[in-house]
């Protein structure tokens, strides 16, 4: 993912709010998180495939997701982040 403008940047922090009401990603802090390459998956937020030259950042979540990583991009994370109150958009 090439540099966001900002109403795209506000459709990811819609879209993360919109996944965490629907329980389609997780509204908890993960136990355990990485970050790596990307792995070529699509991301957990988007859907777009994290590439190779991405940062790709996972999170790991227990019960109900025991075992589950989710892996997004590094603004994915950061509109995850910020829906669940940890960050300012």
């Amino acid at each position: 993912m090439g540099p966001i403008a900002g109403h795209a940047l506000n459709a990811l922090h819609r879209q993360a709010r919109r996944k965490i009401t629907r329980a389609e990603l997780p509204r908890t802090e993960p136990v355990d998180a990485h970050a790596q390459y990307g792995s070529g998956r699509a991301c957990a937020l988007c859907g777009t495939p994290v590439s190779p030259d991405e940062l790709e950042f996972l999170l790991y979540f227990d019960h109900p997701w025991t075992g589950r990583a989710f892996g997004m991009h590094q603004r994915c994370y950061d509109a995850w982040a910020a829906a669940l109150g940890r960050r300012e958009p």
